[in-house]
Parts: C-alpha cells; sequence; structure tokens
C-alpha cells in the first residue's frame, strides 16, 4: 500500500480522528504499533513474525546493554546485535547475489530459491544498529518500556524508505508526548500535498518514457537516450523527495517531526556538496557509522582516501545486490576522493562566480549520468546503455515532451529554492511553517488532482525496493 492510496489515506483520516478521541498516552503509542503493523502487513503478512523477533531483540538487545557494566562485555553485545542485523540483512538481501556471482566463477554454490527480502529490511536495519552503537557510546538513553520502543521502530511513515531516524531524537518527541495544535497539523498536510505533486505530476510523468528506453536503449539513438538520463534524474528526485516530504506531514498527524531528507541536490557544488543534499539521513548515517569508525580523516591522506572508497562503496551495496550499484557507489567515491585531492590545491569557489556555475554544472552532468547504472537492470543493462549513449544504437528518435518539462520544472524548483528563502522553507520538512489559507488551498487542489491522476496510472516509490 502506497502513500497515495485512497485506501491509505481514509485509513489514516480514521486514525487521526480515533488519535484525538486518544486522552490517554500509552494509548496514543499502541495506536502507532498497530497502525505500523496493519501498515506493513498490506505488503505482507509473512513478515509480521519476523518484525516481532527484530522488536524483541533489539528492545531487550538495548535494555541488557545498560544494565552491563564491564566495558568489554558491552562490546560483545553489541558485536553480537550488530553481527546478527547485518547478518539477517546479508541472508536476505545478499545470499543470491553473492551465490549468482559464485556460479558465474565456477565454484558451488546451494539451492537456486532465495528468501524474499522483508520490505523495508535496510533502512529499518541502520536504525536498530545506530541505536545500539549510540546506547555503547552513551549518546541515547535506552528505552526501557517495550511501548516505547514499539513506536520507535514500527512507525509507519518513515518505515518502509526512511528517512533514517536517529534514536535520540525521537525519543526526545516521544517523551514530549504531547497533541499538537491545528497550525502544526496543518503544516504537516502541506508537506504530504506538495510531495504528492512532486511525485505524482513531475515523477510518475517520466516513468513511461523512461521504462521504455531503459528496457531497450539500443532501440534507439544517441539523443533519446541521453534525454532519458535526464528524465530518470528528474523521476528519481521527485519520488524520493516527493516521498520524503508526504513521510514528513504523516509523521505530523501523529505530533512527529522527521528530519529533512533533501535540500536541493542538483544545486551542489561538488560531490561532497551533493552528499550534504542528497539523501541527507543516509550520508549521515554512512558518515557517523561508517566512514567515522573507519577513521574518517585520520591518519593521512590515503587512508581518508580508503575509507571515503569504503564508505561510498558499501553504500552503493546497501542500495541493492548488483555490480551496478558498487559501481555507482564506487564512482561517487572516487570523485569524493578526487575532489578532496583537489581542494587541497585549489580553494573552493566563491558562491555566484563563474568557478562556481561551473561547479555546479558539473556536479549536474556527472551525477546524472551515474543514474545509468543505478537503474540498468544489472551490469549487462549498464553497458547496453552506455553503447546507447556513444551513439551505438538505431536511429529511432523520441523526444518525450513530459521528460523536457520534467527537467524545466526541477531545474526552476532548484533556481528558486536557491535563490528564494521563502521556497527553501516551505519545502523543509523540519521547518515550522506558517500555513496561509492561500497556500494550502492552491496545494491541495493541484495535489488533489494529482491524486486522482495517479490512480490511472501508480508508481511505486523508487526507494521502496531498497
Amino acid at each position: 500500500m502506497t502513500f497515495q492510496s485512497p485506501l491509505l489515506l481514509l485509513g489514516f483520516a480514521l486514525v487521526m480522528a480515533l488519535r484525538a478521541a486518544l486522552t490517554a498516552e500509552g494509548a496514543r503509542k499502541g495506536l502507532v504499533v498497530v497502525t505500523g503493523l496493519l501498515f506493513y502487513a498490506s505488503w505482507d503478512l509473512a513478515f509480521l513474525p519476523m518484525l516481532g523477533i527484530y522488536t524483541l531483540f533489539g528492545w531487550g538487545a538495548g535494555l541488557a546493554m545498560t544494565r552491563l557494566r564491564p566495558d568489554g562485555a558491552r562490546r560483545l553485545l553489541l558485536a553480537t546485535g550488530v553481527t546478527l542485523f547485518l547478518g539477517l540483512l546479508a541472508w536476505f538481501k545478499y545470499r543470491g547475489f553473492v551465490a549468482g556471482t559464485l556460479a558465474e566463477l565456477g565454484l558451488p554454490v546451494g539451492p537456486a530459491a532465495f528468501p524474499l527480502a522483508p520490505v523495508g529490511i535496510s533502512f529499518f536495519t541502520f536504525e536498530l544498529v545506530s541505536y545500539l552503537v549510540d546506547l555503547h557510546r552513551r549518546q541515547t538513553p535506552p528505552i526501557r518500556r517495550l511501548l516505547d520502543f514499539g513506536t520507535f521502530f514500527l512507525f509507519f511513515p518513515r518505515m518502509i524508505s526512511g528517512p533514517i531516524v536517529r534514536p535520540a531524537d525521537f525519543l526526545r518527541q516521544l517523551e514530549a508526548g504531547a497533541l499538537r495544535g491545528p497550525p502544526f497539523l496543518l503544516r504537516g498536510a502541506e508537506l504530504f500535498l506538495l510531495g504528492a505533486v512532486f511525485k505524482t505530476v513531475i515523477a510518475d510523468a517520466q516513468v513511461p518514457f523512461v521504462e521504455t528506453v531503459f528496457a531497450a536503449p539500443l532501440d534507439f539513438d544517441a539523443a533519446t537516450a541521453w534525454l532519458a538520463v535526464g528524465a530518470y534524474s528528474v523521476q528519481i528526485f521527485g519520488d524520493f523527495f516527493g516521498y520524503s516530504l508526504m513521510a514528513a506531514g504523516l509523521a505530523r498527524g501523529f505530533g512527529f517531526v522527521l528530519p529533512r531528507n533533501f535540500a536541493a541536490p542538483y544545486a551542489a557544488a561538488g560531490f561532497s556538496d551533493f552528499w550534504r543534499r542528497w539523501h541527507i539521513s543516509l550520508s549521515a548515517w554512512l558518515r557517523d557509522y561508517l566512514y567515522i569508525p573507519l577513521g574518517g580523516s585520520r591518519g593521512g591522506e590515503r587512508r581518508t582516501m580508503r575509507n571515503l572508497m569504503l564508505t561510498m562503496l558499501l553504500g552503493g551495496l546497501w542500495h541493492g545486490p548488483a555490480w551496478s550499484f558498487v559501481l555507482w557507489g564506487g564512482a561517487h567515491g572516487a570523485l569524493l576522493a578526487a575532489e578532496r585531492a583537489w581542494r587541497r590545491h585549489v580553494p573552493a569557489p566563491r558562491p555566484g562566480g563563474w568557478r562556481h556555475m561551473l561547479a555546479i554544472a558539473a556536479t549536474v552532468v556527472l551525477a546524472c549520468l551515474l543514474w545509468v547504472p543505478f537503474r540498468a537492470e544489472g551490469w549487462e543493462g549498464f553497458l547496453a546503455y552506455a553503447a546507447g549513449l556513444a551513439g551505438q544504437g538505431a536511429p529511432n528518435h523520441w523526444i518525450s515532451p513530459w521528460a523536457l518539462l520534467g527537467i524545466a520544472a526541477v531545474a526552476l524548483f532548484h533556481l528558486l529554492h536557491e535563490t528564494v528563502p521563502g521556497v527553501r522553507r516551505f519545502c523543509d520538512a523540519e521547518a515550522p511553517g506558517d500555513v496561509r489559507t492561500w497556500r494550502f488551498s492552491a496545494v491541495g487542489a493541484l495535489a488533489g488532482f494529482c491524486l486522482a491522476w495517479a490512480q490511472a496510472a501508480p508508481a511505486t516509490f523508487i526507494y521502496f525496493q531498497f
């Protein structure tokens, strides 16, 4: 069940009415837990028992860690918990990938059938790992009650595709526990409707063109292949940015503020800037729980470059069990390392200057090109698309008006985001906002049209597969 589903919206309205009628804080938390279970059950009932096991083990391991005094015992429990969670992630998501790679090398493999990965496993695994690590570092208090842990872990707006929420941030809001007023809830509705616009008008309009060209890139000429790269760049931004806004809007209905996950990434001047703007919660997680523990920028430039490459390679593999994702992550790591080496000799360009504009243009072109291995169907699909970009396809030409309109709309949005503070604040999930009737009505009318349009050809959110 997706966020734009009429059934979900109707159910959410009923849940909000029930939540407003409940007076006990425990009952409101229980409503969050039940809602999360129902939402997850709409994807697959078979995974509910496993979700219960994750909940119980995460809660129990956290409690046990706080009661252990010797640091060695705490480290052992941390290592056990992290190994278990990452091991389950590897078993469900990467077992087939490893077996296929071994088979290609002529090595013996096990059975051909592999278990289907629970939806959202990559996201909630990272959240459980961060909870145990933060407990070990004493950066977050333990969640002592099972109901509170269930509220944190089963909070459905960010359950499937994030953003990845830090336990301390969520617990701080959970302890506040009060119902928010109408302006807070209206701001949530505004975020949800704005996200629906990005998802249905901008992202979903690109789907037919993108799917057709990427399915057979050698059936089209180079100009069509390049335009499809731009269209997919628009699609993945509108899809994931729209999802993040819709998730933030739904979260406000329960009284929670989710962190900002995007900040106009196609206006980045360099790849370090890009990763401060794209999927911000994942970037911060990789920095704090992988890059810094590996050594970060300590130990000299060679080790720093190594740590950057390892972080981005694993970040690419986190997205999916395919060598094309490894290539995507490794290319980003190489560009981050090259940029760091370049900055040792050449200072960062002055904002607004021609060098800054050139850096933005180069970053956008490279970032969009790197979506090709991300989107292509495996290694062979990537090689075929690369050949299509090089002009080795058939002379069939296709100019999609939706692609051109989408590219223009996203370019205009990034320009306004960077030059008009009101637009930046309007799209910031963390900003309190000042909902005005005319603005809310305008966005609501457009989003209503979008939601009606979306039912004709609904498209699942791209990051639901991760």
